[in-house]
């Protein structure tokens, strides 16, 4: 955000920091409509907030919570620095204790924003311990009332507060009550990110057979065939080859026939699972998992024995992936909702492109995107200037905020020095640091989806290109990455971060990144469609701040039909000689008209979801 008022370095003062607004107490009627105003035009004035926060106390609890969630979307914790510094918890002080205690009277949409307040605020400690007493046990019986989106806005701030067990808990009543409801794919979401970042197995497991039965896809052959392999990938993430083999043959299909597809993504896990080096083990273990799901009682308990003791899979996890395997195989089927874009191209890499080339699984994704259907990629042009940026970034992690299909993760992986070969030569090395003993991989690239859908799909692609050991799929909201990083790769390890998602938040996930320190000097940040259908407050930022040298580049649009389009790529180089500081140079405010055009560039992207010609673009 930009900050003004006494304490922004000269900058001038917003309008509202006047005499009569300054006065310490005030009713909610006079603030809210000033911080509202304020949020929309993301000015920070030091005044108005710190007169705003010490005079909430005395408000309506729903007020107060209203007004944390403006804070919060403000990242106002208060203008002491000190504060800042021991969690940030100032502004969250202010509200937390009435609104917390009349959680009971507040309306499910003030449940799910308070909760997204603190975890925005990054609350710890106290603060935290609070509000998982409180909100999760005052939304339980209140999950019905909720829309999905807010519930899975409250269960991932649950997640982030530290309340782990309680999210799940509001997601195995919301499955139970709500299990058709439209949205829902968000809150499945959350919980898949959620469980893989706790390394809880079975419970990944068990969204993977609910997204089997998802309304709008359920039907799909491709998309059940789909998360039979991501289940697999998972399971060989979290616990090796071995696992992963039994895995597999627990979730194979009965019989023999099989599509091409599905012949072509088992040779890929086939290779990647079993190939050299663990061929020693391959076969009495797929023997074994094969027999545990004949039909004969007393064969098929010695067979599951012999596989957990072998492979460490475990009684949960081998109940998780029977129930997934009955979810993915059972049902009707309809190849009518196989017409998908994302799925045909899936269906046409696995038919088109060589086995482990990568080059060739991304020409293929090309040729699908110039002359079958438009898909929203970072192709020609702008996959050249991906390459260069990536070559050109020092040592680190790549980050991406938006996956899709998977194609610009794998672009970047490659000009990374990802080797596309299949990794069961090297099963079993630690490949960076990491928990010993076990089986760690340290990714290339992390990149973040917010459809799960999407993030399947991409991950079967990596899977196809012989990239999985190098790009991890992190399915969640891309404001919850930078935590994310650096809890698990601590500070200054990222090098690059790409942007192609939402242009009207790019500001706020790079200012994240920026406040907790996680660029290493000379890091790249490259952001996608600045200019159609744009990211103004992004290139305010970009373009102001000190900490970044920042080059525009005027490129054509890439896919069927589109390229005539012009638009622009940001292309900027971090030089802060210190990463480390708690939060990022001083920026002046925006100009009011910029809200109005991150308003119109929303509105864009919206209607860009459909088929918009270049004439139809401004």
């Amino acid at each position: 955000m930009y900050r003004c008022g006494p304490r922004s370095m000269g900058h001038r003062c917003s309008p509202w920091a006047s005499s009569q607004l300054r006065r310490r107490f005030c009713s909610s009627e006079a603030w809210l409509p000033q911080l509202r105003e304020s949020a929309r035009l993301e000015w920070v004035d030091v005044e108005l907030l710190a007169s705003a926060e010490a005079a909430c106390s005395s408000w309506p609890a729903a007020q107060q919570v209203e007004a944390l969630w403006l804070f919060a979307r403000l990242r106002w914790r208060g203008p002491d620095p000190l504060a800042r510094s021991e969690g940030g918890q100032h502004a969250a002080r202010s509200a937390l204790g009435a609104a917390a205690l009349c959680a009971a009277d507040l309306s499910p949409q003030d449940l799910a924003r308070l909760s997204w307040s603190l975890a925005r605020l990054d609350c710890a400690g106290a603060a935290a311990s609070t509000a998982c007493r409180v909100l999760g046990p005052r939304a339980l019986p209140r999950v019905v009332e909720f829309d999905p989106p807010d519930l899975a806005r409250l269960a991932s701030a649950l997640c982030r507060l530290g309340d782990v067990e309680g999210a799940w808990q509001l997601y195995a009543r919301a499955q139970r009550a709500l299990p058709g409801a439209s949205g829902s794919q968000d809150l499945r979401g959350a919980m898949l990110g959620a469980s893989e970042r706790c390394n809880n197995l079975t419970r990944a497991l068990s969204v993977l057979a609910h997204l089997a039965i998802f309304p709008r896809v359920s039907r799909s052959p491709t998309w059940r065939l789909s998360l039979t392999v991501v289940a697999t990938l998972l399971v060989w993430r979290r616990m090796g080859p071995r696992a992963a083999v039994a895995a597999r043959a627990l979730l194979q299909e009965p019989g023999n026939r099989r599509s091409q597809m599905a012949g072509a993504l088992e040779k890929r896990l086939d290779d990647l699972l079993v190939g050299a080096g663990s061929g020693a083990y391959a076969s009495p273990l797929l023997a074994a998992a094969t027999a545990a799901a004949a039909p004969l009682p007393l064969q098929a308990a010695l067979a599951e024995v012999e596989v957990e003791r072998r492979t460490g899979l475990g009684a949960t996890a081998a109940a998780a992936l029977r129930a997934l395997a009955t979810a993915v195989h059972s049902g009707p089927r309809d190849r009518t909702a196989d017409r998908r874009k994302e799925f045909e191209l899936l269906r046409h890499i696995a038919n088109c492109a060589f086995p482990w080339a990568a080059a060739d699984v991304l020409r293929e994704v090309e040729v699908y995107a110039t002359r079958r259907t438009f898909l929203k990629l970072a192709g020609g042009v702008k996959r050249r200037l991906l390459e260069r940026a990536a070559s050109e970034a020092p040592a680190g992690l790549v980050v991406e905020l938006g996956t899709y299909v998977g194609y610009s993760a794998a672009v970047l992986a490659l000009a990374r020095g990802a080797k596309p070969l299949p990794p069961a030569s090297d099963l079993g090395q630690v490949r960076g640091p990491g928990p010993p003993p076990g089986f760690v991989l340290r990714p290339l690239v992390i990149t973040a989806e917010l459809d799960p859908v999407n993030g399947v799909v991409a991950r079967c692609v990596h899977c196809l290109a012989g990239l999985a050991g190098d790009i991890e799929v992190w399915i969640g909201s891309s404001g919850d990455v930078a935590r994310y990083v650096l809890d698990r790769f601590g500070p200054r390890s990222v090098a690059m971060l790409f942007m192609d998602h939402r242009g009207s938040i790019f500001h706020d996930d790079l200012q994240s990144f920026e406040e907790l320190g996680l660029f290493v000097d000379g890091a790249r940040v490259v952001a996608d469609n600045v200019l159609k259908p744009g990211a103004p407050y992004f290139l305010w930022h970009a373009c102001r701040s000190s900490a970044f040298q920042t080059e525009l580049v005027a490129v054509p649009e890439f896919g069927l039909g589109h390229q005539a389009i012009l638009d622009w790529v940001a292309v900027c180089k971090f030089v802060a000689s210190d990463g480390t500081r708690p939060s990022p140079p001083a920026v002046p405010p925006p100009p009011a008209e910029l809200a109005v055009l991150a308003e119109r560039c929303d509105e864009l992207r919206r209607r860009s979801f459909g088929v918009l010609t270049a004439e139809e673009w401004p």
